[in-house]
């Protein structure tokens, strides 16, 4: 039987408690008291929460042997005036969001309830069958808010799909393989066509950021929250405040399938969830996160050209790739959701980050603070913890950070580079280079006018202000992009392109691309590479679930712009996924380099091949000497992309060349120099990619 912590159960939740005190001296011991009542027992369910393949019989109880048990089934909270009266066991024969309350009249004639005990119970041929009209459901999701016309409601499981029985093994499979996030509520809140800020409900009246924003903005509805781990592994389950979550996707026009966010208050049970959510190294006791949709290059997304590149993993990319760099990101994973049953699709659990995730990895109160980010729609930097003191104070330093005492300040070190205990540090240099090489390295589009966090300690500011990749959806599209030249005001791009122009900073600047672009670095292309495949891996076969879900939007449903295809995991996705890992990573980080040697960031030849980083390639030429055709024979260790550079005795570039890519093994490549005056010259060939070789050699030309 599976190990099933229900936190609404007194005893679960203080053996939980008592738990997490031995690990956790800061736990707030008073606070949780207060959520666990001393008056009626949550009920208990016989059977734990999860995915069944048959129907079954279910048995309600309570320790409180004179109280009734009532319950629902819709989302809505029992009482006495709704839901059933529990007389005998249930015979669960199809999906089941179970929602239970124990009631007693005590001595007195006062009523006392237990907290709602929630328990959802998933049955595959459900899943499987899920059809457009689910009963009580709406059938338009409110209006659009930058063109006419209502959104088309859409709930079914695609039945082209659906319809073969090897697709079905493939859903099974994928709903298996991760855990499941269940969130359970009135469908008044959701879907309630009433424009009330109280009764109104979110995915209706979603907060889309126009000018004025619409309604909905940080609407909040009760929940529950369920996380069910694959297999036999345990589960949980928490009541929570929900709210939707993001940016344009609000748009029903452009996004169907909208993000959460989930909060965790006194107000609702417990002032914070009592569980690792993020896995090794995250905090025990989650306050808020967010449940990602997903929106740039998606299947959902309005634009055909974005569903085509649709991979479902950028984002996370982003954030692990600073993970690994050393330094804090917002952590996350993956997990399927269902809303009151109903399947919803793959969606990204993530830290939310504010005041109490500073405080969780970084320390101090979460009043001292600053957490800056940039508001929509406006796209101005704003606090939404702390003030912008010291971000303003920052950027204004940043108009002549090529003064040398005016960097130092920025960093708040001397000119041995000591801290400097008389300033406060207001830049985290290396963390702040690495975060734009993430950005840079990616060619991310859809940034820096947002989509950015930077955060700092007013009291005890440490290297100064720390950067934060969020919601970089759309990086990795290309192999040759380049955003080098971004220059927005006050912004990340704004502070990197006036810090340039500061000796010291450049130098800086090599040292982390040498860190991070060679010998396995973090963005060099294995080790770019294994962090795609550590992510992509986890989710391979969940995309066979989300294809059935969303897969059919956007050709039958609503095409807004472009009609779209049915997109199939095995058809659509796994070319992406191999175009990923063939020809994207082996080949970014070469051109990267290029690019960066273009704009006059970094010196190839004398920063790594000087220093010996770049390992020497014997190279053979015949004829030597040559009047006008010569061939260079050569070898590569690993696919690259080989260019020629002939220099004259006096050091100048005059004449080069490209082969372009070239797989491992031996080469002849044949050169023909009829403009090359005779004389003897040195050629520089040079091999860039996963092992990147360079050689000089001799070549003289016959008068």
């Amino acid at each position: 039987m599976k190990n099933t912590f229900n936190l609404a159960n007194p005893r679960c939740l203080r053996v939980l408690i008592t738990l997490f005190i031995l690990v956790c001296p800061v736990w707030n011991m008073g606070a949780l008291e207060t959520s666990v009542p001393d008056t009626v027992p949550a009920p208990a369910f016989s059977l734990p929460r999860g995915l069944y393949e048959h129907s079954f019989s279910l048995s309600l109880t309570c320790a409180d042997t004179a109280a009734k048990l009532y319950f629902t089934t819709d989302g809505s909270v029992p009482t006495p005036d709704n839901g059933s009266l529990y007389k005998f066991p249930l015979t669960i024969s199809s999906t089941t969001p179970l929602r239970v309350v124990a009631v007693r009249t005590d001595a007195t004639g006062q009523v006392l309830t237990s907290p709602v005990a929630t328990s959802t119970y998933i049955l595959l041929r459900d899943v499987y069958n899920q059809p457009n009209n689910p009963d009580g459901y709406p059938v338009v999701w409110g209006k659009y808010a930058q063109i006419s016309g209502t959104a088309t409601a859409d709930y079914e499981m695609d039945p082209e799909l659906m319809e073969s029985v090897e697709y079905k093994a493939a859903v099974r499979n994928s709903l298996k393989e991760l855990p499941i996030v269940s969130l359970v509520t009135d469908r008044n809140h959701l879907f309630s066509e009433e424009n009330n800020e109280l009764t109104g409900g979110i995915y209706i009246f979603t907060g889309a950021p126009t000018n004025p924003v619409k309604p909905g903005k940080g609407w909040e509805r009760p929940a529950s929250f369920e996380y069910i781990l694959p297999g036999d592994s345990g589960s949980l389950q928490a009541d929570c405040g929900l709210q939707l979550h993001g940016g344009h996707s609000r748009l029903a026009e452009k996004c169907p399938k909208h993000s959460f966010r989930l909060d965790f208050q006194s107000e609702y049970g417990l002032p914070k969830l009592p569980y690792p959510l993020f896995g090794t190294g995250s905090t025990p006791q989650v306050n808020s996160f967010f449940l990602r949709a997903g929106f740039g290059h998606t299947w959902v997304h309005q634009t055909e050209a974005e569903r085509a590149k649709a991979i479902y993993t950028r984002d996370r990319w982003a954030k692990e790739t600073q993970l690994k760099m050393g330094h804090v990101s917002g952590r996350g994973g993956y997990a399927h959701l269902f809303i009151n049953g109903l399947y919803w699709g793959l969606y990204n659990p993530t830290e939310r980050v504010d005041d109490d995730f500073c405080k969780a990895y970084l320390g101090g109160k979460k009043s001292e603070w600053d957490v800056i980010k940039v508001g929509e729609p406006q796209q101005v930097p704003e606090a939404t913890e702390g003030t912008l003191e010291a971000w303003n104070a920052l950027i204004s330093l940043a108009d002549s950070a090529a003064k040398p005492a005016v960097y130092r300040r920025m960093l708040g070190v001397r000119q041995d580079g000591s801290p400097d205990t008389t300033v406060e540090a207001l830049l985290d240099v290396d963390n702040f280079i690495d975060y734009m090489l993430i950005n840079y390295y990616g060619s991310n589009t859809d940034w820096d006018n947002h989509n950015w966090i930077a955060i700092r300690n007013r009291v005890n500011p440490g290297k100064g202000f720390i950067f934060l990749c969020w919601d970089s959806e759309h990086l990795l599209k290309t192999v040759d992009g380049n955003v080098l030249d971004k220059n927005n005001k006050d912004k990340p791009t704004y502070l990197f392109q006036q810090l340039k122009k500061n000796p010291d900073f450049l130098e800086r600047l090599t040292d982390r691309i040498r860190l991070h672009c060679f010998n396995g670095g973090a963005l060099s292309p294995e080790g770019a590479l294994a962090t795609f495949k550590s992510l992509a891996d986890p989710i391979d076969n969940a995309l066979y679930a989300e294809a059935a879900r969303w897969g059919d939007y956007r050709r039958d449903v609503h095409p807004y712009t472009t009609k779209g295809l049915l997109y199939r995991k095995e058809v659509h996705y796994d070319a992406n996924r191999a175009w990923m890992e063939g020809s994207y990573f082996p080949k970014r980080t070469a051109v990267f380099l290029e690019q960066l040697q273009g704009a006059g960031l970094f010196d190839l030849a004398n920063a790594l091949e000087i220093q010996h980083v770049i390992p020497s390639m014997d190279v053979a030429v015949a004829p030597q000497p040559f009047k006008t055709d010569v061939a260079l024979l050569f070898a590569l260790s690993a696919t690259s992309k080989v260019g020629l550079a002939v220099y004259d005795p006096a050091g100048r570039l005059v004449w080069q060349a490209e082969a372009g890519w070239m797989p491992a093994g031996r080469h002849t490549w044949d050169l023909s120099m009829p403009e090359l005056a005779p004389g003897i010259y040195v050629g520089r060939l040079t091999a860039a990619g996963s092992q990147p070789m360079t050689a000089r050699f001799k070549l003289q030309k016959a008068p």
